[in-house]
């Protein structure tokens, strides 16, 4: 949790196979071994789909489509297992994508590190910088600045779900109605054992 730097950033890649089908995300949950020493001013949970899978050199910060589905000064001093961030609005996962999930703080202090459970799963999936307020907030870094370092390290996340609420004539379950969607009702036309939703 980088409580140790003033400002600290990390982006993760977690593949489609790992999260499942088409959801709506409503929290994420990190395991806390080690609770950080003060409250993490602006602690900010960011998400967008991704086609990336691990990261190559040169790495580099995305900039850009993300949503904020978390912002708050947060204080879980005393707190280790899982804590779990409650999102204002649900972040809808398309369930094809990768999901980029970038974690960051902005304090203008430090004291002792917090830490939380990871996994090597394989590939480098993850980037992030820590640092003494040298390079402003960290939602505003990009590219290059600061220099991010890469790691195969994953930051375990329980990812809380809910159905998605679908259009009516989405077929396939999807959220969107589209070509897909008329192909399927094709094939099953005059068809009479059809069960919903098909």
């Amino acid at each position: 949790l980088s409580t140790f730097y003033q400002d600290a950033r990390t982006q993760t890649i977690y593949l489609a196979s790992e999260i499942g089908n088409p959801c709506d995300i409503t929290a994420l949950g990190l395991y806390v071994t080690d609770d950080p020493g003060m409250i993490m001013n602006h602690f900010t949970i960011r998400m967008k789909h991704t086609g990336l899978s691990v990261y190559s050199a040169p790495v580099s910060w995305e900039s850009s489509g993300w949503t904020t589905v978390y912002q708050a000064d947060e204080d879980i001093t005393g707190m280790t297992g899982w804590v779990q961030f409650h999102f204002v609005t649900p972040f809808f996962y398309n369930g094809t994508d990768n999901l980029m999930v970038d974690i960051s703080i902005n304090n203008s202090a430090y004291t002792s590190d917090g830490y939380c459970r990871y996994s090597t799963p394989g590939g480098t999936r993850t980037l992030y910088n820590r640092n003494d307020s040298n390079y402003g907030d960290p939602l505003t870094w990009l590219g290059q600045t600061p220099t991010p370092s890469s790691t195969t390290r994953v930051p375990n996340i329980k990812l809380v779900t809910t159905e998605p609420v679908c259009q009516i004539g989405d077929l396939n379950q999807t959220c969107g109605v589209d070509w897909n969607d008329l192909a399927l009702f094709v094939s099953y036309w005059l068809q009479e054992d059809c069960v919903s939703p098909q």
